[in-house]
């Protein structure tokens, strides 16, 4: 029905906070541009666990042809961003090819960047100059989540198998050395960010160039001073699923409880048992501070699979609260992934965003079905659409700074736009004030303009008193 005027090879990405519809509207445009949907969640691409990662149902993938979705082994080790960009692209390729439309729906926005745009830094190339020919980024550099240091103590031949010649040093000599060889990725990295700290370090050692350098040189290349290379689909553009917090809040919330009701708990003690038969099978002691059991989801019920049957229910409540908190929370750094890595994007290559309003369900034909068809059949046509984009604005928050406030115990930040934040929090504002009070000085013509009315004064001054007593 499409292809009479397609003529453009686009590709549509959708993303959006968990439980704002992007699975719904990724189905409704496969139908009707007879498209085919590449999944870009890593917790749907693990087999079984229907429950918990809330996959796409038999019946929703029988509407849509779908990709990427129960590939995995819930407990294989390869579910990583590389892997995904390795199987995700061929697929992306060949539908391009045969004129079909790309939808990538997610879930996982660190996935959807890496397809995107060409950033990762792969081991090809190695002592080439990074002028001429660029190692590509790859997932260890660019990763958002970062490692939780007591759980590689634990782990330490996973440590030193990742890690390397690193894996004796703490973190603060790490960085120490990060700051020798490639200053400037330093500026951009947090001290206590290890895994980012050691594999800047990884990339000097495997092709003798910083990896500041490499970056440099490949958005020279590819014309982006942004975040990172170029643009990889010249044609392509992405919708995101808003919906208004109170509404999503309480959404989350009935999805945790409907989760539960359609078996989540069974389901989660078979992983355990299929883990504990895997473990015991190869001679292991069972640990759950790696890989799946750290996502969310698992590790709000670690206590309550891990303990004795008579003491399970006492915690059931507890565990599915904790579930709820996580996934509003989730939701909400989503929301600024989106925000700082889409919507702002520095950079000259960035596709357009269109924001589509799934608040309200009963109004979802005409404020996101309607504008979603209208801005991809004008792609596909070459045309602009009369749907608006969101305007880009480059603010300071991708400007990278090192700065170190001492009056908050030595917190680091590396963003302007961070540390700006940090001087107007209410919480530096009360730290400066208890400063103050111990030292019997007072605050400079500087400091005072932070505290920006009465009623901040007033809250710093109550606080005052509470530290005083």
């Amino acid at each position: 029905m499409m292809a009479t005027f397609r003529r453009i090879p686009l590709v549509v990405a959708v993303v959006g906070a968990t439980g704002t519809g992007k699975s719904k509207i990724g189905i409704e445009l496969g139908r009707y541009f007879q498209g085919e949907i590449i999944s870009a969640d890593s917790m749907q691409m693990y087999q079984g666990l229907d429950v918990i990662t809330n996959k796409v149902t038999a019946a929703e993938q029988a509407l849509c042809p779908h990709h990427l979705i129960s590939v995995l082994s819930p407990l294989s080790s390869n579910n990583t961003v590389t892997h995904f960009r390795s199987v995700a692209l061929p697929i992306i390729d060949r539908l391009l090819g045969e004129s079909k439309l790309p939808i990538i729906v997610g879930g996982t926005n660190y996935y959807i960047e890496a397809l995107l745009w060409n950033f990762l830094i792969d081991k090809e190339g190695k002592g080439q100059e990074a002028s001429l020919k660029a190692p590509v980024l790859s997932s260890e550099d660019e990763s958002e989540n970062m490692e939780n240091e007591d759980c590689l103590r634990k782990q330490k031949w996973a440590k030193r198998e990742k890690e390397g010649k690193y894996a004796d040093y703490d973190s603060n000599q790490l960085y120490t050395l990060l700051q020798k060889v490639d200053p400037d990725s330093a500026k951009r990295l947090h001290p206590k960010n290890r895994r980012k700290v050691v594999r800047a370090l990884q990339v000097y050692d495997e092709h003798g160039i910083p990896m500041s350098d490499i970056h440099q040189a490949q958005h020279k290349n590819g014309n982006t001073p942004g975040l990172s290379g170029s643009l990889r689909y010249p044609h392509c553009c992405i919708f995101w699923m808003e919906c208004e917090q109170r509404v999503l809040d309480e959404r989350l919330d009935k999805r945790v409880d409907e989760m539960v009701a359609n078996g989540l708990v069974s389901e989660l003690c078979q992983l355990q048992s299929d883990y504990l038969e895997s473990v015991k099978m190869q001679g292991g002691e069972p640990d759950y501070t790696l890989g799946i059991f750290q996502s969310i989801g698992f590790k709000e019920f670690h206590d309550y699979l891990t303990l004795p049957a008579d003491q399970k229910e006492l915690l059931l409540d507890k565990s599915v609260q904790a579930l709820k908190l996580a996934t509003r929370q989730y939701a909400r750094r989503q929301l600024k992934w989106i925000k700082n890595r889409f919507v702002h994007r520095p950079g000259t290559q960035v596709p357009s965003v269109y924001a589509l309003d799934t608040t309200d369900p009963s109004q979802w034909d005409e404020k996101v079905f309607k504008p979603a068809v209208e801005v991809v059949k004008a792609a596909l046509r070459g045309e602009k659409p009369s749907v608006q984009p969101l305007t880009p604005v480059t603010d300071k928050s991708t400007v990278h700074v090192h700065n170190i406030c001492e009056v908050c115990g030595g917190r680091v930040f590396v963003t302007l736009h961070e540390w700006q934040e940090h001087l107007q929090s209410k919480r530096h504002k009360k730290m400066m004030w208890r400063k103050k009070e111990r030292e019997g000085t007072q605050f400079t013509s500087q400091e005072n303009v932070t505290v920006k009315s009465l009623a901040a004064a007033n809250d710093v001054w109550r606080d005052t008193q509470e530290y005083k007593s």
